[in-house]
Order: structure tokens, then C-alpha cells, then sequence
């Protein structure tokens, strides 16, 4: 079995023009909420034994924010610059290109791909993965070369907002 994560990159600055949406920076609120969500999934079972972003600014600085609270190596955070804009098959061969020692792993990228992992990888579907969301999947596969559709079972979902008051 291998567990893997997801998670939409945090909440970031508006566009404005001439701004390449590539180099969107994260809101103050994207900061808490990306350091808020490191917590929570610190605290669950079976933590990602490595972070794999996309090399979109947001999407590096959400995952250097969690990598930071998860106390991880820099060797434990690979930047991958197809995630940005990824098609659901550019998800799946990333997912299957994860080395087999992992038995974890969470992927830091962007909706709408995001939002519908879940729905290839399981029989549950979303509306929409919120930002700084992280959703878990258990596949049911040894080798993360086996990764297919509806290998997975949906396990859980998070989000900043479930805390709040």
C-alpha cells in the first residue's frame, strides 16, 4: 500500500496585469494557512517521507512552508516544473515516477488537476480542493510504477477552514 497526499498550494495574491501567473506570491493569510496545515498533517499517522511541488512560486513557497514544520531535508523536497499545469496524465506519471522506498508522499500543485486526482484515483469526487487544502488517498499498490485509476481509496480531506470559528 502506499499513502499519497495532495494539496492545492495556499491562497495567493490577485493577478494584476502584466503579472505572469506563474510568479504569484502567497497572501499573508496563504503563509498561516500553509504553516497551520504542515501542523495538522504533522500530527496524523503515517507522514510523507518526501514533498513533491510544482516549480510555480505559490504552489514552492507552500511546500517549503510544510517541509519547514515537517522538519524535512532539502533532499526530501523535489521541484517538478510539469505539476504546474498538469494534465491529469502528467499527474499520474509524476505519481509514477516517486522512487519505491517512499512509502508516503504528498504532491503540491493546483486545481482544477487537483480536484480531480481524487476522482481518478477514487471512487469519491470533489467539488473543489480549497486552497492549502491536503487531501489523503490510500492506493492499493505496491509500486507506485502500478499507479492507475481507481487504485485508491479516499481517506480524508482538510482544509483551513475547519477550524476556524
Amino acid at each position: 500500500m502506499k499513502t499519497l497526499y495532495l494539496m492545492r498550494h495556499a491562497k495567493t495574491e490577485q493577478a494584476d496585469w502584466g503579472m505572469k501567473d506563474f510568479t504569484r506570491n502567497l497572501t499573508n493569510r496563504g503563509l498561516r494557512d500553509a504553516e497551520e496545515m504542515g501542523n495538522r498533517l504533522l500530527a496524523k499517522e503515517n507522514l510523507p517521507e518526501v514533498i513533491v511541488s510544482s516549480t510555480a512560486y505559490r504552489a514552492i513557497a507552500t511546500a517549503k512552508i510544510v517541509a519547514s514544520v515537517l522538519k524535512f531535508s532539502d533532499k526530501q523536497l523535489v521541484e517538478v516544473p510539469k505539476i504546474y499545469e498538469a494534465s491529469v496524465e502528467s499527474i499520474m506519471e509524476t505519481i509514477r515516477e516517486i522512487p519505491e522506498t517512499i512509502s508516503a508522499a504528498i504532491l503540491v500543485g493546483h486545481n482544477p488537476t487537483f480536484t480531480h486526482m481524487c476522482g481518478e484515483l477514487s471512487p469519491t469526487s470533489l467539488n473543489a480542493l480549497p486552497t492549502a487544502g491536503i487531501l489523503c488517498l490510500k492506493l492499493n499498490i505496491h509500486s507506485w510504477k502500478d499507479c492507475h485509476e481507481q487504485c485508491g481509496e479516499f481517506l480524508w480531506i482538510d482544509r483551513p477552514k475547519n477550524l476556524e470559528v
